[in-house]
């Protein structure tokens, strides 16, 4: 392993193990959770800690914070996600609720509050709804991007298509749902009309322990972030394993948010619980 190069300009630490650099964002931040990126790759984070959203550019430059101090209620977010138009959609988990905003830090609506229980990962589908997991009810809210209710799929249980505590989702081209629960150390995954396709858990190698962060690339493979083992594990389009992304020895500890970087870069963006920073990581 090369010795590790410290950029002092940006705080940034740049490691190599084998041949797959992993850029770190590291000592900024305060307990990231989740993670999304817009067209242009600059990184949008849901900061536990601080309790605001940061977003910084893909070279590690803090662009603007934005904290929603207009609301009566400290934000606790938990996951973020990007709009049709770059807006930014918020899930805070200590009020109960989503906000959506834009770049500058503009509050659109706020939604949610009727039916969610402890939000936390959010996405928007290729037809512009809103799937929000409610971790605490075991279930996936649907919404319109309005904000306005529309249904709910999932319960708590142990069957197939259930859940007990859903985590992160990301949708896929074919506007597939991909579903972690923690606790079920599993990915279950759901077409658009919420009907139950899939599901990949279990020990092994190839399986998830304790998944929290999933995404997709362009051809629609799968990575999920493992917070037992802090590994990334790949799977295809068929579902099936292909490999573990590797990264720096050590380098991941509590990995929770996961988004895939825009363009032909291959880059992983994980928000690093553990180590309190982001990292890039080539796939």
């Amino acid at each position: 392993m090369m010795e590790a190069v410290v950029m002092t300009e940006l705080s940034d630490i740049v490691v190599a193990a084998k041949s797959d650099p992993t850029v770190v964002y590291g000592g900024q931040q305060k307990r990231p959770r989740g993670v999304a990126t817009m067209p242009n790759n600059d990184i949008v984070l849901a900061e536990g800690r601080r309790r605001n959203i940061e977003i910084i550019s893909e070279s590690g430059e803090m662009i603007n914070e934005i904290t929603f101090k207009a609301l009566n209620k400290t934000c606790d977010p938990y996951d973020v996600a990007i709009g049709r138009e770059r807006e930014i959609f918020v899930t805070d988990q200590g009020n109960n609720r989503v906000y959506t905003c834009l770049e500058g830090g503009n509050l659109l609506r706020v939604f949610g509050s009727d039916e969610l229980h402890k939000p936390a990962g959010v996405a928007v589908t290729n037809d512009n709804r809103v799937l929000v997991a409610d971790s605490e009810r075991a279930c996936v809210r649907i919404y319109n991007y309005d904000g306005s209710y529309v249904k709910s799929f999932g319960r708590k249980g142990y069957a197939l298509g259930d859940f007990f505590t859903p985590q992160f989702i990301a949708v896929n081209s074919r506007n597939q749902f991909l579903v972690t629960d923690y606790r079920h150390d599993s990915l279950q995954i759901f077409d658009d009309n919420c009907t139950f396709i899939h599901c990949i858990n279990g020990l092994e190698d190839a399986d998830v322990w304790r998944p929290m962060g999933v995404t997709t690339d362009k051809e629609d493979n799968i990575y999920v972030c493992d917070a037992f083992t802090y590994k990334i594990r790949k799977f295809g389009p068929d579902f099936k394993f292909i490999s573990v992304v590797e990264s720096a020895e050590g380098t991941l500890m509590g990995p929770h948010g996961l988004a895939m970087m825009h363009g032909e870069c291959n880059k992983l963006v994980v928000a690093d619980c553990g180590n309190n920073s982001i990292k890039l990581v080539k796939v």
